[in-house]
């Protein structure tokens, strides 16, 4: 039997009616869209909300021993808690040459902690360097110990590492990041007296201080290195931004680690998904790592060699004194730690602080 095609139907404005599939396609991408558009609406509630709660628990949080009212609130008092051995992570352990402990220090009217992890048995007069390592947002000082080999690398390199904890597993440098800044928390000041109690220590060489961050640990590393610049010998922030523009008070040497195709810290800046938890854009990192050089006294002009695993390594020559600035690219890691075949973001860190 042969059909009789119908004859064309007019539509208003003119045209022809959209096939059935076509209606059913153009329905399908319109509920589409709207289910993401909803979906992230209730993501952006549900992060609003938890932020309020926790901002509510803090300030309402009172103080968890009592601190006498002085211009210095942080105690020269430790305690010092020895860990049990291993990690939740059972892929990780620790090395026996290895001491890990937690150490509380009272700052604020509150109990701040950090990790502190050392070689064993160091010979009396011994200075090793240490390196200060700031957890990124919403992650645990010791989740940050176990996102590297850094266990292995304290025994077999001879330095000393810290894991100071944010409050709400934060910084505070001011534009970012919740709830820490929100509730206004003096992470300077803890970090200062994180570093004050590392350089009491028999066995770390005051000279010799680093500083690393991921992410939120990465923006504080800069924030810090700004205002306390005569306090560090170099720093290395990865997959962090330089977020106010600040410059340290001396030239200071910088390794910068950063993936191209980072969406929540772009590696060409502007907005980005962390730009929930930032007042303020991220600026493009190849212009903020040369100004970091120009004030540094370094040339203009980088100099530019690939390294292994098609990472890219970027050097800006010619710094004053022995300061050095580097910024390492690292294609196709999104925000993650920026290990990439044999690439290892550890032992170029450990490198450029001349440890390893």
């Amino acid at each position: 039997m042969r059909y009789r095609a119908r004859p064309p139907v007019d539509c208003p404005g003119g045209g022809t009616p959209p096939r059935g599939g076509e209606v059913r396609s153009s329905v399908a991408r319109n509920r589409s869209t709207t289910a993401w558009v909803v979906a992230g609406v209730l993501a952006a509630v549900v992060v609003v909300a938890s932020l309020v709660v926790i901002v509510v628990s803090l300030r309402s949080e009172p103080p968890t021993t009592a601190v006498p009212p002085t211009s210095d609130t942080t105690s020269t008092t430790t305690t010092v808690t020895p860990t049990t051995g291993g990690f939740d992570d059972s892929t990780t352990t620790v090395p026996p040459e290895v001491d890990e402990r937690e150490v509380t220090l009272q700052h604020g009217g509150r109990d701040r902690t950090y990790l502190l992890v050392t070689p064993r048995d160091v010979p009396d007069g011994e200075r090793l360097p240490v390196v200060v390592v700031l957890h990124g947002m919403g992650v645990h000082a010791r989740a940050t110990s176990k996102s590297a080999e850094w266990h292995r690398s304290v025994e077999e390199e001879r330095f000393v590492a810290a894991f100071p904890q944010g409050i709400g597993d934060s910084w505070n440098m001011g534009p970012c990041c919740p709830p820490a800044n929100l509730v206004d928390i003096d992470d300077f000041g803890f970090l200062d007296a994180v570093l004050d109690d590392l350089v009491r220590r028999d066995d770390v060489d005051p000279q010799r201080v680093y500083m690393t961050g991921f992410s939120n640990g990465g923006v504080m590393t800069y924030a810090y290195a700004c205002r306390r610049t005569e306090r560090l010998a170099a720093i290395g922030p990865m997959a962090g931004s330089n977020l106010d523009g600040c410059a340290p008070s001396e030239p200071l040497s910088l390794l910068h680690q950063h993936s191209d195709s980072d969406p929540v810290v772009p590696y060409h800046g502007g907005l980005a998904i962390g730009r929930i938890v930032s007042s303020k854009d991220f600026p493009d990192v190849p212009s903020s790592v040369g100004r970091w050089a120009e004030r540094s006294g370094c040339e203009t002009t980088p100099v530019r060699r690939a390294g292994v695993s098609e990472v890219e390594h970027i050097e800006w020559p010619g710094c004053d004194g022995d300061v050095r600035v580097e910024l390492v690219r690292v294609p196709g890691r999104a925000h993650n730690w920026l290990k990439k075949g044999d690439y290892d973001p550890l032992d170029e860190l450990l490198r450029f602080f001349d440890i390893a």
